[in-house]
């Protein structure tokens, strides 16, 4: 079985296409528009190697967000798909093991890009380790 990716992504049609391009990389990917969503999944005992989200939402923010997810789901990694061109991980973040390696600015130019972060981060691995 591939990885299973999580994308909380508030706009319909980019969450649609990252789904749609992980999905073709061979990843079992569920889509939310919001962490409130995506903590009910989470509670209920959905699992998933690597989360893809957005820093800004309706209503919770991807940073809270990625915070209570990972205290439900410790193991859960990471990614951060933003239009904010000035992100940086806060020490929450970092906490959680995101890096600055783990942002990724809207609009994505290359999603291959993107699919090898989820691969490298399902693997526990770092940049830096490839």
């Amino acid at each position: 079985m591939g990885l299973s990716v999580l994308v909380i992504e508030d706009e319909a049609e980019i969450r649609h296409n990252l789904e749609a391009y992980l999905q073709d990389e061979g990843m079992a990917t569920m889509g939310v528009d919001g962490c409130e969503e995506a903590l009910g999944l989470l509670a209920s005992g959905r699992r998933f190697d690597v989360c893809v989200v957005d820093i800004r939402l309706n209503g919770m923010g991807g940073d809270q967000g990625v915070v209570q997810l990972h205290a439900i789901q410790p193991e859960l990694r990471f990614l951060i798909h933003t239009g904010s061109s000035d992100f940086h991980p806060p020490l929450a973040l970092r906490a959680v093991g995101v890096i600055d390696d783990h942002i990724f600015r809207k609009p994505l130019q290359d999603m291959g890009i993107l699919a090898d972060a989820v691969r490298l981060a399902a693997s526990g691995r770092t940049p830096d380790s490839r």
